[in-house]
């Protein structure tokens, strides 16, 4: 694996040096010492975003390419700070510096909703 990565939808018994079928990599959370300062004093990020994982890892992992394209496309010195909730409760933080613009909270905002929004089979969108 490479260094100052970590694996995303690693399973029990799954070799964590290489991603399972189907997943990629995300940068690991390992903000710069002065990110974390700042947080430590208190510093808000300009975005938070919170998923959740369900039981449907291929919609998931879906979802979160789409997010990291869209704070991929959009580097700057703003906070962005996304948490994974997992199924089991744990808590994942990652942090990116975005430039937290008007249009990138529309684009995220956009896909979260049409994500959200029920298919007609009844299941969620992507």
């Amino acid at each position: 694996m490479a260094q100052g990565r970590s694996p995303v939808g690693h399973g029990p018994g799954q070799d964590a040096s290489r991603p399972p079928p189907g997943s990629f990599l995300l940068p690991a959370l390992v903000p710069s010492p002065l990110v974390r300062m700042a947080m430590s004093m208190g510093a808000r990020p300009a975005i938070r975003l919170t998923l959740r994982e369900t039981t449907n890892e291929a919609s998931d992992l879906g979802l979160l390419r789409s997010v990291v394209d869209l704070v991929h496309a959009y580097p700057g010195n703003d906070i962005l700070l996304l948490t994974v909730v997992t199924l089991d409760g744990e808590r994942r933080r990652f942090i990116w510096r975005v430039r937290a613009c008007r249009e990138l909270r529309f684009l995220l905002a956009s896909l979260l909703a049409a994500w959200a929004r029920p298919r007609p089979h009844g299941g969620a969108a992507g």
